[in-house]
């Protein structure tokens, strides 16, 4: 669901922006800043994801049932 979104992340070390993808971080863990070389950690991302996609599915059911009562 949000595997293909970026994530704008800045380097700690050179203060370097760059982009990843989310499902790119999610699965790896890790992003290296592409100037200085910095492994910089995101073991978060992975529980920072599933945590947004079930709030999202949550959203949708409760629209879903919002909209059929709305309907009658």
């Amino acid at each position: 669901m949000l595997d293909s979104e970026d994530v704008p992340i800045t380097c700690p070390k050179c203060g370097h922006k760059f982009r990843k993808k989310f499902g790119r971080l999610a699965s790896d863990a890790k992003a290296s800043c592409p100037k200085c070389g910095l492994v910089i950690d995101a073991k978060d991302v992975a529980r920072a994801k599933k945590s947004v996609e079930k709030g999202i599915r949550e959203f949708e059911r409760e629209l879903s049932k919002l909209s059929k009562r709305l309907k009658r």
